[in-house]
């Protein structure tokens, strides 16, 4: 780092394509897809127009209020290479503390279709606390259907540790449900069932 140069802060990166006139390379915030479920009053949902999940995150980080953007590591080809990026791993959908930011602020953005009140703010923050120890183990998740019944259970070992699901056997495996009740959303993640207990 040069001797001028200040240190950028956490999550923040340089952008070689973005350029601002005027001042070189901008500095751009991209979020981290191993960050922890940070603290928050009170967890709501935005449902943002398409594409526009990142985006309402940049706008999140640079008002400094508490948000969660679940992302998950997909591969594509282009032009005949292979190339991974972190999408969002609920199209569609940002968490956020509603209790730090106004109302009239986020939908002001024009990124924002709707706000989504939680009914029971506890059950989301325990849902997506789950969801952020599974992402930050780093497991092999898919998008599954909502509503599958199954056993509440507590993972009490291995990667997982503390996380609250529904465990199913399906295609012949153990497998935990997480669900995220108020968007009517759900992934599955592998599990060993002797890692479990029931709720």
């Amino acid at each position: 780092m040069e001797a001028d140069e200040k240190p950028r802060p956490e999550g923040v990166k340089k952008s070689p394509e973005a350029e601002v006139a005027g001042e070189g390379p901008s500095e751009i915030w991209v979020p981290d897809p191993r960050v922890k479920l940070p603290d928050a009053a009170e967890w709501a949902a935005a449902h943002v127009h398409a594409r526009a999940e990142k985006a309402m995150a940049r706008c999140f980080h640079s008002w400094q209020v508490p948000f969660y953007l679940p992302l998950i590591r997909r591969a594509r080809y282009q032009r005949g290479r292979k190339v991974e990026a972190f999408v969002p791993l609920f199209a569609g959908y940002i968490f956020f503390d509603r209790a730090a930011v106004e109302r009239q602020q986020v939908l002001e953005t024009n990124k924002v279709a709707k706000i989504l009140e939680a009914p029971d703010p506890e059950r989301l923050r325990g849902e997506l606390s789950s969801l952020a120890i599974a992402l930050g183990a780093d497991v092999a998740l898919k998008e599954y259907r909502f509503g599958e019944p199954g056993s509440r259970v507590l993972v009490v070992r291995g990667p997982l540790r503390g996380v609250e699901g529904i465990l199913v056997r399906y295609q012949g495996k153990d497998r935990l449900i997480l669900q995220i009740q108020m968007i009517g959303r759900a992934v599955l993640a592998d599990v060993e069932i002797d890692m479990c207990e029931p709720l």
